[in-house]
């Protein structure tokens, strides 16, 4: 039986992937040490300056089609807002958080009726 081949461009991209990575996280917890925000932040900054959407170097289809990473990410994100977070300190604002949460769903259903 013969070894599958795999195309140069997906070894290519994989690597610029990986890189491009490497470079967010690093670049995450430089901001998160220069501005005193949360990892979390720094991360989600960092990934939208250099995503694919501002740098302009993926093509949208392929964006689209790599929705499995996009799923890991949200896993990713909310994995490390979660370590963040002390029980403790978001105790007091739960009638706040509530509030808050109440008003984002009654905005989203309201607008998605309205369309």
């Amino acid at each position: 039986m013969a070894a599958a081949v795999v195309p140069l461009e997906w070894v290519l991209s994989a690597l610029a992937f990986a890189a491009v990575c490497v470079v967010a996280a690093r670049t995450g917890a430089w901001l998160r040490r220069l501005l005193g925000v949360p990892l979390i932040t720094g991360y989600l900054v960092s990934g939208v300056l250099l995503g694919p959407l501002v740098l302009g170097n993926v093509q949208a289809l392929r964006v689209a089609s790599a929705a499995f990473v996009l799923d890991a990410a949200v896993v990713w994100v909310a994995l490390g807002t979660g370590a963040e977070m002390y029980l403790a300190v978001i105790r007091p604002l739960r009638r706040e958080v509530w509030r808050v949460t109440i008003a984002q769903v009654a905005v989203v259903v309201g607008g998605g009726a309205a369309l």
